[in-house]
């Protein structure tokens, strides 16, 4: 028990270090990464695949419309719907978001040698295939309760 609690706590703790070292919002820039990569969608693929409320994607919406990275247009199968687009200026911004991952992430795991690398993935892969596959509500980690 006290080994997983251990473990418990370091990933925490680097999930703590990811989170606050890496480059600009996270929300939206993985927005403009996914605009970059698919172009154009609708606001219900972009929930999907970011696996957010839709609340939450209202308001990252909301600022890149704002900073002028997206544009909305309204769908042309389905008028009540909007398809959202890349600016010039919000392709840019996706591609040094993803620039400064990628040297965010090589900086980060220096230390590893590639046979590290290779079984930290292996069991990272591990474990989100077992926890994506549980309940939203798993008693096990403190849901379901009254």
């Amino acid at each position: 028990m006290d080994g997983d609690l251990e473990l418990f706590r370091l990933m925490r703790r680097c999930g703590h270090f990811i989170y606050h070292r890496s480059v600009m919002n996270q929300s939206q820039n993985r927005a403009l990464v996914l605009l970059n990569r698919n172009g154009s969608m609708g606001q219900k693929e972009l929930i999907e695949k970011m696996r957010i409320q839709p609340g939450s994607l209202s308001e990252v919406l909301g600022k890149l419309e704002a900073n002028g990275y997206i544009e909305k247009r309204r769908s042309s199968g389905d008028k009540r719907n909007f398809e959202l687009l890349l600016t010039e200026k919000g392709r840019a911004q996706a591609e040094l978001f993803e620039r400064r991952q990628a040297e965010i992430a090589e900086s980060m795991f220096e230390p590893l040698d590639m046979r590290e690398k290779g079984e930290l993935r292996r069991i990272l892969s591990k474990l989100l295939e077992k926890w994506e596959n549980l309940p939203e509500t798993h008693e096990k980690w403190g849901g379901g309760h009254a």
